[in-house]
């Protein structure tokens, strides 16, 4: 519904105004519908999206003009704003990418974000680079970033054009962390053959068992689960809720860690 309005949504993007731009799109109004948009970058927003892209690599370094660009776009002085966010994104570029982000050959593209998927942001910042010669007087509401810094478009001083610049640091960041987090993963050990052999053969264990189960009875009645005259068989649900609730009942906090899933992945905090 927006891609060809400057929009791209990742994994920041606030969902209440995403969910009434898409009721609005939906219903053909599309003014109403940017305009809902435009809100998720305006106002006492702006301070939580300058902090949240501090802590993001080469956005740090920029704080402080974050910080101008939010004073900026708050009292509306969207003719400066926006030049400054798109300065910001150009230097972005030159220390994570090591080119600026609106060259060609620029690789965005990240499939574990969001706005790195090939339709998103890649495509955002090709259509951003074209070529603007014509002298233009007339309102525009896309970013076109060659138009706006070489003077080809005049008239870009609108929330609309601030906002999609606001989004577009937003997206570049969603990028970035992905990237660092691909970066940062633990790469896991190819299975020894061995390994493999025992993951079929627990495979083919549980096929059968599901070719052979059969669901219990419905209970209807109730089963005081802290008893200890009530027994349970092994490896059911009742078992696990039963143990679960008894170390609840005698604070025994460390029983209950060592039955949470990620028990194996953390320290618990007794």
């Amino acid at each position: 519904a927006f891609s060809n309005s400057g929009w791209v949504f990742s994994e920041s993007v606030p969902l209440d105004d995403t969910r009434r731009a898409l009721e609005f799109a939906e219903a053909g109004d599309l003014e109403a519908a940017e305009d809902a948009l435009c809100s998720s970058y305006e106002s006492d927003r702006l301070s939580y999206l300058a902090t949240m892209l501090r802590h993001t690599p080469a956005f740090k370094e920029r704080f402080w003009q974050l910080q101008d660009v939010v004073a900026l776009s708050q009292q509306q002085r969207f003719a400066a704003s926006v030049p400054l966010l798109l300065i910001i994104a150009d230097g972005v570029g030159m220390d994570y990418f090591k080119m600026s982000i609106f060259s060609q050959g620029v690789d965005v593209t990240e499939l574990g974000s969001l706005a790195g998927q090939p339709d998103a942001l890649p495509r955002l910042i090709k259509d951003m680079c074209r070529i603007r010669q014509a002298l233009n007087s007339n309102e525009i509401r896309f970013p076109y970033r060659n138009g706006i810094i070489h003077g080809r478009d005049l008239n870009y001083g609108n929330r609309y054009v601030t906002a999609k610049c606001w989004s577009f640091l937003i997206n570049i960041s969603d990028v970035i962390r992905a990237r660092e987090a691909t970066k940062n993963r633990t790469p896991q050990p190819e299975p020894t053959v061995m390994e493999a052999f025992q993951s079929l053969s627990q495979t083919r264990k549980r096929s059968a068992e599901l070719e052979v189960f059969e669901p219990r009875p419905v209970f209807a009645g109730s089963i005081d689960v802290l008893s200890d005259e009530v027994s349970f068989e092994d490896n059911t649900p009742e078992l696990s809720v039963s143990s679960v609730l008894k170390a609840w009942n005698k604070n025994n906090f460390g029983k209950m860690g060592q039955m949470t899933v990620y028990y194996d992945n953390r320290p618990i905090n007794l």
